[in-house]
């Protein structure tokens, strides 16, 4: 991922908080280091994009439960495998 998303930039943890900017920011910057990491998986075009747009939903859908410890991008590419 081409930018640090831990500690003050936390994704998840500014999701959580009511601050929806930064993982907007996560989303518009990183769906394309996420597409090519489906791709390099083997998943087409059209289902690369798909497993991308599940991977962003099920991080939103669990911004409420989610615990900051470690690195987030450890946690964003768990969450997409």
């Amino acid at each position: 991922m081409r930018q640090r998303w831990d500690g003050i930039r936390d994704p998840l943890a500014a999701l959580a908080a009511g601050q929806s900017a930064l993982f907007e920011d996560f989303v518009s910057t990183e769906a394309g280091t996420l597409l090519g990491f489906f791709r390099r998986l083997g998943a087409g075009p059209g289902e690369a994009e798909d497993l991308v747009q599940e991977t962003i939903l099920k991080l939103f859908k669990g911004a409420k439960n989610y615990q900051s410890s470690g690195r987030f991008e450890s946690y964003a590419f768990r969450a997409a495998r």
